[in-house]
């Protein structure tokens, strides 16, 4: 076998000189135990096609890395971002920038800077969570326009995603979390 092939085992890889589950050349404090075995099926991805004896190694992970995750995840939402999310859903046709802002430190006592707020929310527009469109200029805004954000259908679903978390992990803990109610 060449440096480049590695044998298929049963759902795992295995690479010339590389100990294997149980094998533990050279560490006899750790006779006995076993590694747990990494499969591709593991990484979440699709199972790949029954595989030959014998495959190129360089093949073989191109294979792997080309294959699609069975379930596609969402970018994932930081607390200040799910925050930013709420106000924005709770302003409805009135999230502007301002609005958000006063929002967040009246409902959620966050103070926040107009920096920190604004990479939030294009963060939130690449993710694709937000759209925003440009409103009239006002004479309140020294004739400046400003801009109007609003949710998207993935940025609604990732809110609801962060929901369902939230109430499965604090399912049974009202006691400890809200001693009060």
């Amino acid at each position: 076998m060449s440096g480049e092939e590695a044998v298929l085992g049963q759902g795992y890889l295995e690479l010339p000189g590389v100990p294997m589950a149980g094998s533990y050349q050279g560490h006899d404090h750790l006779q006995g135990s076993t590694l747990p075995r990494v499969t591709h099926a593991s990484r979440g991805c699709s199972p790949l096609p029954p595989p030959a004896k014998s495959v190129n190694y360089t093949e073989y992970v191109k294979q792997i890395s080309d294959r699609q995750p069975i379930m596609k995840r969402q970018a994932a939402l930081g607390e200040f971002e799910q925050l930013v999310l709420l106000a924005v859903l709770q302003l409805k046709d009135e999230a502007t920038g301002t609005a958000i802002s006063t929002q967040l430190e009246e409902k959620a006592a966050r103070r926040v800077s107009r920096g920190a707020l604004y990479s939030a929310l294009d963060r939130l527009e690449s993710k694709g969570y937000l759209t925003w469109k440009v409103e009239g200029s006002t004479p309140e805004r020294g004739g400046h326009p400003s801009r109007l954000f609003s949710l998207t259908e993935p940025g609604l679903e990732a809110l609801r995603e962060q929901q369902r978390a939230l109430r499965n992990l604090t399912e049974g803990l009202d006691e400890i979390l809200d001693p009060g109610a």
